[in-house]
């Protein structure tokens, strides 16, 4: 069921707040990726989830 939120100013941007169930439910923390994306007139927000072959450069990457 949707829910009404209110953006924030932050300097010349505007901010979300998401609840805390719905973050809870995806997974999400206060480091967590998201990808921000427009579908016609919707503003679409999904967790970012790396493919294995991106987390398994990244992991090479880290190892130096």
């Amino acid at each position: 069921m949707p829910i009404v939120r209110k953006l924030q100013a932050i300097g010349g941007s505007r901010a979300l707040i998401i609840p805390r169930a719905f973050l809870d439910q995806l997974g999400l923390d206060n480091n967590s990726e998201v990808e921000v994306s427009l579908e016609g007139d919707h503003i679409v927000i999904v967790p970012h989830r790396p493919t294995k072959a991106a987390r398994v450069k990244l992991a090479t990457k880290a190892k130096g």
